[in-house]
């Protein structure tokens, strides 16, 4: 088998010499499209959108970038999120009460090379004011935040009631 250079990288699919993996994208994977911040009635409050396959391949557009994105998603996160009572029992018996703050997110997914065919889901996000868990205090530590997916016409509260008798931290 022949060794070819390319940009200074031997390729060889031998087993005495080194392989170099190579990865490739295929049409059926998903790719994030969309992430919005909605509010309680689950209107848009903020979104980014990101760009698919072609729009990346033909117009050249990128991701926006991480921090330029997540300061005006924190400020929408703040300005939507609701703080409820939260109860958690141990296996031991004993009772952990928190303040889970929640706001809602809908992701959006396509498939790679076929934008059209989609994918939502509508979450809830939380995060709580300490540690919650059979690990909370130990050197490992326990929750402090965690998202779930919330059913047509439910409100935060109800996702989060359902949460604590679902849910093992």
């Amino acid at each position: 088998m022949n060794i070819t250079k390319y940009k200074g990288w031997k390729h060889a699919a031998t087993r005495y010499k080194k392989l170099r993996l190579v990865s490739f994208e295929m049409p059926w994977s998903w790719y994030h499209l969309r992430h919005d911040i909605l509010d309680e009635n689950r209107d848009v409050v903020l979104f980014t959108k990101y760009p698919n396959f072609w729009e990346r391949l033909i117009l050249k557009r990128r991701s926006p970038d991480f921090l330029e994105s997540w300061r005006p998603k924190e400020r929408a996160c703040t300005r939507v999120s609701k703080t409820f009572d939260f109860t958690y029992t141990l296996k031991s018996g004993e009772v952990q009460k928190r303040r889970a703050t929640c706001h809602l997110e809908r992701r959006t997914w396509c498939w790679r090379w076929i934008p059209w065919i989609k994918t939502q889901i509508i979450s809830m996000n939380v995060t709580f004011n300490d540690e919650v868990g059979e690990k909370s205090g130990s050197w490992k530590g326990g929750c402090i935040g965690c998202g779930y997916d919330i059913q047509p016409g439910e409100t935060m509260e109800q996702c989060l009631r359902r949460m604590e008798k679902a849910r093992d931290f």
